[in-house]
């Protein structure tokens, strides 16, 4: 490629090919997921096409890859680059960073969200916090925060309604929205199961991220499935409750992994910072509970 034009037109070709073929390692996951979700194999495998395309796909990935680099900023010391997922951009670090770097004057922090596993795979950044099962994330990551999912909404849900926002039931969650992340197996039936009720009803709304789920939970447009990590500062503020007592270890939950370079001991100063923050944020999440 010798334009930005060029080189972000191979990006969109390579991602939908190979997310498809299921020929970069790093697209198993989404690939898995379709086809589970569909019952159905999406397409052969690419080492039954044709012979040599596994190695143009990785001969047009780096030729890309070289291309997108050009535009990269030159790496920087005093540049701390964290890429992570929307949820841990908007809800952990927005409310926390700040602590950060009053402590540390002579570091910069430059934040860039992700979405897609190859988003990661492909990124530069010193720390990356990911989203997704252990077997999709690199294998030095380490798990940010306990990864666990609660059921929390609004106070103002059951102040209108009249009804006391405590000692719920899922049978009696029958009169209120469920709020349901997707891309994930932690669903409300699994979340049934653990507890040992049942639940008949399906998510009314169905939304991508546990930050965009805590969002819709907080605006009291019902009850939410969601990440006790992500969910602990409003939990800790009072803008949303724990409704039923029991709590459920997700199989799909936040990873953090440092990049050895030029700022690895800056990288793990942070990754050390922010994993105290999260056992900090869910020891107060439970705490609140308990209060």
């Amino acid at each position: 490629p010798t334009s930005v034009d060029q080189i972000l037109s191979a990006h969109d070709c390579v991602g939908i090919i190979a997310a498809t073929l299921d020929c970069r390692a790093h697209h198993r996951y989404p690939c898995r997921m379709l086809e589970t979700s569909n019952t159905i194999p999406l397409i052969p495998t690419v080492s039954s096409l044709a012979p040599g395309f596994d190695a143009w796909i990785t001969d047009i990935w780096g030729v890309m890859h070289n291309g997108v680099s050009a535009f990269e900023p030159a790496a920087d010391p005093g540049l701390l680059t964290i890429a992570t997922s929307v949820s841990i951009a908007q809800w952990f670090l927005v409310p926390r960073l700040k602590l950060f770097t009053e402590q540390n004057r002579d570091i910069r922090v430059r934040i860039v969200t992700t979405v897609w596993p190859d988003e990661f795979v492909a990124s530069s950044a010193d720390v990356q916090i990911q989203f997704g099962p252990i077997e999709s994330v690199d294998k030095l990551s380490a798990p940010l925060g306990n990864n666990q999912l609660a059921l929390v909404a609004s106070p103002s849900l059951f102040e209108s309604a009249g009804k006391p926002s405590s000692a719920f039931t899922l049978s009696s969650l029958s009169d209120y929205s469920l709020i349901q992340t997707v891309g994930t197996s932690d669903t409300w039936h699994k979340f049934a199961e653990s507890t040992g009720e049942s639940l008949d009803d399906p998510a009314t709304l169905l939304v991508d991220s546990h930050g965009m789920s805590v969002d819709f939970a907080k605006a009291g447009f019902g009850v939410a499935l969601t990440s006790t990590l992500i969910s602990s500062p409003c939990i800790i503020s009072g803008s949303l409750i724990q409704i039923h007592p029991a709590v459920m270890t997700a199989r799909d939950g936040y990873f953090i992994n440092t990049r050895k370079g030029n700022n690895t001991a800056t990288a793990e100063k942070f990754s050390s910072w922010i994993q105290n923050e999260a056992r900090e944020s869910e020891a107060g999440f439970f705490a609140q509970l308990s209060s």
